[in-house]
């Protein structure tokens, strides 16, 4: 709807004119600390007239695209990625654990132990939900993070229900 959506680094969520390049609004210190061990999505989600992103407490936080108003918040775990996969869910990616949730109701649709973690994204297409993963085992079978693999892997696939 002509709007973009940008975290700074001050932490303020800022509404943008994609027409104009004027500020519309402004949320000072949705984020006070960028620097985090685990790498926490910074780039804002829009859907049905709201803009949602993670916070400094790992919550998934809801504004009106219009105003900046809050209008919801979604803390059932400690959120590192989400997506929108269609026009109710949401599902977040925490370390150990996956949830899908209905945004209008906030029930846990389902929820899920992750078993290679850290994961390091998720996205969605035609109602199946990818976990990305560096996760890696060693000739020892020990479980690692290889944090210098460019390359991610679909460890987990989850059917949108």
């Amino acid at each position: 709807d002509g709007r973009v959506f940008v975290f700074f680094s001050d932490g303020s969520l800022v509404a943008v004119s994609a027409d104009r390049g004027a500020e519309l609004w402004s949320k000072a210190a949705v984020v006070r600390d960028f620097d985090s061990p685990i790498k926490t999505r910074r780039t804002p989600l829009v859907d049905n007239g709201l803009v949602y992103v993670i916070d400094d407490k790992n919550s998934v936080q809801a504004f009106s695209v219009e105003t900046g108003e809050a209008r919801g918040s979604f803390d059932l775990l400690k959120a590192y990625d989400f997506v929108l996969p269609d026009a109710r869910s949401m599902v977040i990616l925490g370390v150990d654990q996956i949830l899908s949730l209905d945004r209008v109701t906030g029930a846990i649709l389902w929820k899920k132990d992750l078993r290679n973690r850290p994961s390091s994204s998720i996205f969605a297409a035609r109602g199946v939900v990818f976990v990305l993963s560096n996760h890696k085992t060693s000739f020892l079978g020990t479980g690692y993070f290889e944090k210098d693999n460019g390359l991610s892997h679909t460890r987990l696939t989850f059917r949108i229900e």
